[in-house]
């Protein structure tokens, strides 16, 4: 299953995706052949994961530079958010 993790400079936690489809962008950086990633989308299956936070889903679109995501739904289905800091896991067709 193909995966994708993050780790940003800032002080953000590491985000991890996978999926059945997975593609990413990613910026190059020098001659090293090292590269920083710019966003990647996630399709089929999906698991992410970042901090406490915990995401299950049929499509999400992560962005690495601002460090956010958008998980939605086929018609009829569903994503849900699982955060270590709520009881209660949190259920839509579509979450930012």
């Amino acid at each position: 299953m193909p995966e994708s993790v993050d780790k940003p400079l800032d002080e953000r936690p590491l985000t991890r995706m996978t999926s059945d489809r997975l593609q990413a962008k990613l910026d190059l950086v020098g001659s090293g052949g090292g590269g920083r990633l710019v966003y990647a989308e996630a399709v089929g299956s999906v698991y992410a994961e970042s901090g406490p936070q915990r995401l299950v889903g049929d499509r999400v679109m992560y962005d690495a530079r601002l460090g956010t995501a958008l998980a939605t739904a086929p018609e009829g289905g569903s994503v849900t958010l699982f955060d270590d800091r709520r009881a209660t896991p949190f259920t839509a067709r579509r979450l930012r």
